[in-house]
């Protein structure tokens, strides 16, 4: 697994600059089971999990999200500004820095509220059924167990309806 190095960080940030953005800041939303999860595991102990979902919001796409640590230390700022989000290939945000602090919860998503705001991409409705990714230069994130779990879950579900229809 790669962590972050310096100059990766930087070029991340740099290029961060650039692309699609957040504007208009939304009401903030509690996380529940509409929310999928990302997580990184730095060189040492520390885990960020990052739980968001996406809505339709006026024609545009929503970004609702909040990011929790096992470790207490201070907010994850190079890694929110620079980390860019995709739905599918295409990449929808290219920070996360608006995302709030919620509780820690090994097992399952964070526990609290989500800052959402409205990107500049326009919706299209297969954005609904493809998985968030996030991306940061040289860096890999994984989905965390339960993401996967409840995303094997929704799979199964649209199957069975799908078999009925």
């Amino acid at each position: 697994m790669r962590v972050p190095t310096a100059i990766g960080i930087l070029a991340a940030l740099l290029l961060g600059n650039c692309g699609p953005a957040t504007r208009s800041n939304l009401p903030q939303t509690p996380i529940d089971d509409s929310f999928f999860g990302t997580e990184l595991k730095t060189a040492g102990v520390r885990t960020y999990v990052f739980a968001h979902r996406v809505h339709q919001q006026e024609g545009y796409v929503a970004l609702c999200g909040a990011w929790a640590s096992n470790r207490a230390r201070g907010r994850p700022k190079l890694l929110m500004q620079g980390a860019r989000v995709l739905i599918g290939e295409e990449t929808i945000a290219r920070s996360v820095d608006f995302y709030t602090r919620a509780e820690y919860n090994e097992l399952n998503p964070p526990i609290g509220m989500a800052s959402c705001a409205r990107t500049e991409t326009r919706w299209r409705p297969e954005f609904a059924l493809l998985p968030l990714r996030f991306a940061l230069s040289r860096t890999e994130f994984r989905e965390p167990a339960w993401s996967r779990r409840k995303r094997e879950e929704a799979a199964a579900r649209e199957a069975a309806k799908a078999a009925t229809e």
